[in-house]
């Protein structure tokens, strides 16, 4: 009986005096610290977004139709389908719309050039959200509403920040980045600094823009700068469009923290698997970059912000395509303020 009592109370005082002597103790872990990665939002949830709302909230107006750069425009876009003007990338298509560099680059320094994009798809939610996204980190320059001709519907041009520099898929094998087609330890430890810049810079623009850049791919991540010795070279992201960004709160305080933490961890993740995929492509070798899109012998702006824009030049086939722009049918509210019945 005796011993049968002693045995809990020994039990008792070892636990007591393991956690005087600091053991250590495994607290059970709540669902509080765990951080869920951030989604896209849902289509639902984007219609929410921008109920009650037209393409001029977002500085959309009609195009002035007698102004030079206004018809050099409609008449480059108009070359869509153009055989010699795709393949010297006068116009090029990507998924959802198709791009043109904007007249007035050859007078404009680098990092100061626009280009001028159009989307294929017939859907106001799909301008308003590429529109806003760009507004919110500062890359929209002008949204001009035109029809093309007396038979065509009216069209959005959209004008953006123009970036520089090639997408990771289009890694040149030039003397800048040679080191980054040369598999070995130089090259990997390039390619894990590439990889922190890049997370840094999708943080930078979550906190500062308050805006989570969700379209993490190859294509849609560029480098900077002619040289990629450390910190002179830099990283931009392009491609703002639907379902490509996630708004995040402007106040601060614990719900922007876990909403920027819950981002991150899904950053993190895609950046990783960007990465490893496209290492082995460079070693592989790559293609070489192209004009429209790159400008590897340039230094990066001086401020190394992120200047997104959407020239993503992938199609599903892996070439560019041109596509149609979209044109919204003509209506009497198409450019004016937002019906405030929300309808």
């Amino acid at each position: 009986m005796y011993l049968t009592l002693a045995f809990p109370i020994y039990v008792t005082l070892s636990l007591l005096l393991s956690l005087s002597e600091g053991a250590p103790t495994m607290l059970p872990r709540t669902d509080s610290d765990v951080v869920v990665p951030a989604k896209r939002l849902t289509p639902i949830q984007i219609k929410e977004m921008y109920k009650g709302k037209t393409p001029a909230n977002f500085h959309c107006k009609k195009g002035n139709e007698n102004s030079p750069d206004m018809q050099k425009i409609v008449a480059a876009f108009q070359k869509k389908t153009d055989e010699g003007a795709i393949s010297k990338e006068e116009v090029r298509g990507g998924f959802f719309g198709t791009v043109i560099n904007h007249p007035q680059n050859g007078g404009l320094e680098v990092h100061k050039r626009w280009v001028v994009k159009t989307l294929d798809e017939q859907s106001s939610l799909r301008l308003m959200m590429e529109l806003d996204g760009l507004e919110r980190v500062g890359q929209l320059v002008a949204c001009d509403v035109m029809k093309p001709s007396p038979d065509e519907k009216q069209v959005f041009y959209i004008t953006m920040k123009k970036i520089e520099g090639p997408t990771l898929e289009q890694i040149p094998r030039g003397v800048p980045f040679h080191v980054l087609t040369q598999e070995g330890a130089e090259a990997k430890a390039k390619w894990g600094e590439i990889k922190t810049k890049i997370v840094e810079r999708l943080e930078h623009i979550a906190r500062k823009y308050h805006v989570g850049y969700m379209d993490i791919n190859k294509g849609n991540i560029k480098l900077q700068g002619k040289s990629l010795e450390h910190g002179k070279f830099g990283i931009g992201v392009i491609d703002w469009g639907y379902s490509g960004w996630i708004p995040i709160t402007p106040i601060a305080g614990a719900e922007q923290k876990k909403e920027i933490d819950s981002y991150m961890a899904y950053a993190e993740r895609a950046v990783t698997n960007v990465i490893k995929e496209v290492e082995a492509l460079a070693y592989k070798g790559g293609p070489r970059s192209s004009p429209l899109t790159s400008s590897p012998n340039s230094l990066p702006p001086p401020s190394l912000e992120p200047s997104p824009q959407n020239s993503h030049t992938n199609s599903p086939n892996g070439s560019p395509k041109a596509q149609t722009p979209v044109s919204l049918p003509h209506t009497s509210n198409a450019v004016t303020k937002a019906d405030k019945s929300g309808k």
